[in-house]
């Protein structure tokens, strides 16, 4: 194997602790910017935080690093099925759950004294090509930096009904691949495309300073990227909701955003909006239905004294016009979910009161700022929700006011994924 000589001219910076690791607006060492660079310069490519598998295409491709939450297989599998690509560049993270659907096994590589190491270090695995394959075309060596590797179960070493094993497309030693890559979904010319990178870290700024690497970085997005297709990086902090090719079972947070987003947006005339404001309420009160069965607002006495309306448009123009664009029940289910999103979040199960909530935030180690602005608005909502109760209708909630409430829950949302990320990677 050659290695280029360029290799010994880059410095590689020692593994350190950081709040940006695989952040994609990261310039430093250990971020991601050069990678989404580099996808942004050679294809419609966008950084994904909350990907809705609904709005995905054949043509797309999802790239996942380092998930520190369990994706959902079933859409990323559905996307393959039909012709998407997915990367899953994942060493010590959740990336488990999509790479048992493959029966594809993570371990720590074997450190035999033929093994190659740049500058010795047994921390900087050198893979080398192990078959021709796009994925290697102009890269002689892949450093990689505390590398698990890759392997298919021992069971699945015959053909399976998704395609059989992935060939390795690199490998530090024989059995030992950082990458496998392949076709997987039904056989036919829709056949998707799946490649399992064991070590992130080969995509950050610093290690894209050697030329295999950015040339594998190149060839991984000229890979998955098609001519009518978007390219999506969901970096650590993000996650995939939804169901693919499924719009009606999208995420309720991400269609109540998206609606609220389209009514600032618009200038309409009140019965336009007030059409849009049962939109909202009505795709909430459906998608809500399924959600965890426990205490909710759907037993709450604004819901069951609702009277009787005319279904369709004209029910929904009538029922929204006798309220004044009042979006107290959508508000009650948007606080449900909200909740039930923070509360798995921060690992809390049965009913939990705010109190328990600041302590969970401080254990993962937000700021006080950040626990004092949950708090704020937590109670807002508790005591808003008091209200309706008592007296339905007396005091209405506003569309600025629930728009306000929204994009405050998301940033609560953000700040804990973000406080997620800085303890799975001190762990």
């Amino acid at each position: 194997m050659i290695v280029a000589l360029l290799l010994a001219a880059i410095p590689v910076r020692a593994a350190a602790q950081s709040t940006g690791d695989f952040d994609p607006d990261n310039t430093e060492w250990n971020g991601l910017s050069e990678l989404v660079a580099i996808a942004q310069g050679s294809s419609h490519a966008s950084v994904a935080r909350s990907l809705d598998a609904s709005t995905l295409t054949p043509a797309d491709a999802v790239i996942l690093i380092a998930p520190l939450e369990t994706p959902m297989a079933e859409p990323l599998v559905s996307l393959m099925n039909h012709g998407g690509r997915v990367v899953v560049a994942d060493d010590y993270g959740a990336g488990a759950a999509i790479l048992s659907t493959f029966h594809i096994e993570r371990r720590a590589p074997r450190t035999d004294a033929d093994v190659l190491r740049l500058r010795g270090n047994p921390q900087l695995l050198v893979a080398h090509p192990a078959m021709a394959h796009p994925l290697a075309v102009g890269v002689d060596a892949l450093v990689t930096n505390h590398p698990q590797v890759v392997a298919h179960h021992p069971d699945h070493a015959r053909e399976g009904e998704r395609g059989g094993p992935l060939p390795p497309i690199f490998e530090i030693a024989a059995g030992d691949a950082v990458v496998l890559a392949g076709a997987v979904g039904p056989d036919g010319a829709t056949q998707g495309r799946l490649v399992v990178l064991s070590d992130p870290s080969v995509l950050i700024n610093n290690m894209l300073e050697m030329r295999g690497n950015r040339r594998f970085a190149e060839n991984l997005i000229a890979f998955v990227q098609r001519p009518d297709g978007r390219v999506y990086i969901v970096p650590p902090d993000g996650v995939v909701v939804g169901h693919y090719g499924d719009s009606s079972l999208r995420d309720p947070l991400a269609s109540a955003r998206d609606i609220l987003d389209e009514i600032d947006r618009a200038s309409l005339p009140p019965t336009a909006l007030r059409v849009l404001t049962a939109s909202l309420a009505a795709i909430l009160l459906l998608l809500a239905a399924g959600v965890l069965p426990r205490s909710s607002p759907y037993g709450s006495a604004s819901f069951a004294t609702r009277p009787a309306a005319e279904g369709g448009f004209i029910g929904r123009v009538g029922w929204y016009a006798a309220r004044a664009g009042d979006l107290t029940e959508p508000f009650l289910v948007y606080k449900f979910e909200l909740e039930t999103e923070l509360h798995a979040r921060l690992g809390l199960a049965g009913r939990s009161s705010v109190m328990d909530v600041v302590q969970a935030m401080q254990k993962r180690g937000l700021s006080v700022s950040e626990v004092e602005s949950a708090r704020a608005l937590l109670l807002e909502l508790s005591r808003a929700e008091e209200r309706a109760e008592r007296n339905a209708g007396d005091h209405p909630i506003a569309q600025t006011r629930m728009a306000s409430i929204v994009s405050r829950g998301d940033a609560l949302l953000a700040r804990v994924r973000r406080g997620q990320l800085a303890e799975g990677r001190s762990s």
